[in-house]
């Protein structure tokens, strides 16, 4: 792998525009994009993950930005699974509850939350995305690029929705405030958004990296709402996965954020002691055993393990559900990608999962559906 050249760089706040100083902890040469690819590894780039906290407010970032080109060069979160088809359905029924006729999304890439609302709802739904699928549904408006560099105009009979986007966002309150500018007092923003604490809280790496780059949790989130002026109507959760937002465009607040130091430091300690000690539990395990080594998730929950230091060489295959990323290497590692179908009628495997929402949805699909003898190390 190659070293990355040139960053975005982000020494600011996101939330109150104060320079952050204090490192947490350095992940050196982290592979700089998280799906999988055709080309050699020598293409791939790398660079340090550095994270840092503001010590008035707890918010942790990085403040080293991968280029957008470089880190989005291919769609490559496909939302596959049962968690994800009822997170969809559940939002779009939180969305459709207004009967909104006229729907913007923001970064809907595979369509998915489109069809859900379009299933109980007539709507004219325009999508904004950088990397849009093939969509199967013609009557989907796309509009190719980023919601930042687009001209689009917002209309008062139109609603703004996106869902998992915000947490993408280099700027959150320059994302927000785009938004705030387009639409008209009483309109509403919908949107999903990680339960960044209780993913943190319990150790999965889909939480902070090259692409969630903040923790932005709920309690700071809903002051820098109300400060950027809108008006939070109604949240949902769902599961420890998401929480829905209904928003309406109102008057700009003044609140101070409170200070999450403590709290939030103590999680990031308590995550990054686990992974070290994971790697060496599971180390320990292959070297010790002669049973056949899988690793599910051709995604951030590997590469974050094999960068901490995994055995890859005591590993076959990384499993993925994904068609799009069966049989292509995963990006920064020489691991390729196979579906968890090749597992079936095989003795003596275990397989490491370390698939945070979804380890259970995959465990019940391979043991009901492939082969009920497959171990796993979670």
């Amino acid at each position: 792998m190659k070293q990355l050249e040139s960053h975005i760089k982000r020494d600011k706040s996101c939330l109150t525009n104060k320079v952050i100083s204090k490192s947490l902890f350095k992940i050196r040469n982290f592979p700089v994009f998280f799906g999988c690819v055709d080309s050699q590894i020598d293409e791939d780039l790398k660079t340090d993950m550095e994270f840092f906290i503001e010590e008035e407010t707890g918010l942790i970032q990085l403040n080293k930005l991968i280029p957008l080109e470089i880190l989005y060069q291919k769609q490559h979160a496909f939302g596959v699974g049962s968690v994800w088809n009822l997170h969809y359905e559940q939002f779009a029924k939180f969305i459709s509850n207004g009967s909104h006729e006229n729907v913007i999304e923001i970064g809907g890439a595979t369509e998915r939350l489109a069809n859900k609302y379009l299933s109980v709802q007539d709507a004219v739904w325009t999508i904004i995305e950088p990397n849009p699928s093939e969509f199967k549904n013609k009557e989907i408006k796309v509009i190719k690029g980023f919601f930042e560099d687009s001209k689009v105009s917002i209309n008062q009979d139109d609603i703004v929705v996106f869902s998992h986007v915000l947490e993408h966002a280099y700027d959150p309150r320059v994302f927000l405030n785009m938004i705030y500018e387009k639409i008209k007092k009483g309109q509403n923003l919908y949107f999903s958004y990680p339960r960044l604490e209780i993913w943190l809280e319990k150790k999965y790496t889909n939480a902070l990296n090259f692409e969630h780059t903040m923790f932005l949790t709920e309690t700071h989130l809903d002051v820098l709402l109300e400060n950027i002026g809108f008006k939070i109507e109604k949240k949902s959760y769902f599961k420890d996965h998401s929480i829905f937002y209904k928003l309406s465009k109102s008057i700009p607040s003044e609140k101070n954020y409170p200070n999450l130091f403590i709290e939030n430091k103590k999680l990031f300690d308590s995550f990054i002691k686990y992974h070290f000690d994971e790697v060496k539990r599971l180390n320990q395990l292959m070297e010790e055993s002669n049973d056949d080594f899988y690793l599910f998730g051709a995604h951030i929950f590997s590469q974050f393990l094999i960068v901490l230091g995994l055995n890859t060489s005591k590993i076959k295959y990384i499993l993925d559900n994904s068609k799009e990323k069966q049989n292509k290497r995963l990006y920064g590692t020489n691991l390729f990608v196979r579906p968890p179908s090749i597992l079936a009628k095989k003795k003596n495997i275990l397989v490491i999962l370390k698939a945070a929402n979804y380890n259970n949805e995959i465990k019940q699909d391979i043991s009901n559906n492939i082969n009920d003898h497959v171990r796993f190390i979670e």
